[in-house]
């Protein structure tokens, strides 16, 4: 790396090398980095109205506020598209939430969805 935050690749020069991938992507950076734009508003908002719940997990602390968390987060899981949501509940804790997301456009979840619509059509 230069001392100008660019790095030299054999004879050639990375102006951004220091940006995250999503900026040096190109137009596919572009479309990720104005959907994140057009996101974080409300992303901002979910996180403030969590942060507001006073959810502390201690002995003898009362479990309302942590299970009113628990559950404003499996709902912003749910509208976030993340499937399989399940919960772990070990004595003592609070509870952990589980869930999965698939990728998108990996070609073997595109085979699978598929295998599974020929499926149910024959």
């Amino acid at each position: 790396m230069r001392g100008d935050g660019a790095t030299e690749r054999g004879s050639a020069v990375h102006e951004n090398a220091g940006d995250p991938p999503f900026r040096r992507a190109g137009a596919a950076g572009g479309a990720l980095e104005t959907t994140v734009d057009a996101l974080m508003d409300g992303v901002c908002a979910d996180l403030k109205r969590l942060a507001a719940i006073p959810s502390i997990a201690f002995p003898g602390f009362s479990p309302e506020p942590v299970l009113q968390a628990r559950d404003l987060l499996v709902a912003l899981l749910r509208d976030a598209g993340v499937a399989d949501i399940g919960e772990l509940n070990l004595p003592g804790t609070a509870p952990v939430i589980t869930g999965s997301l698939p990728p998108p456009y990996s070609p073997l979840c595109t085979a699978a969805r598929r295998v599974r619509t020929s499926a149910k059509t024959t």
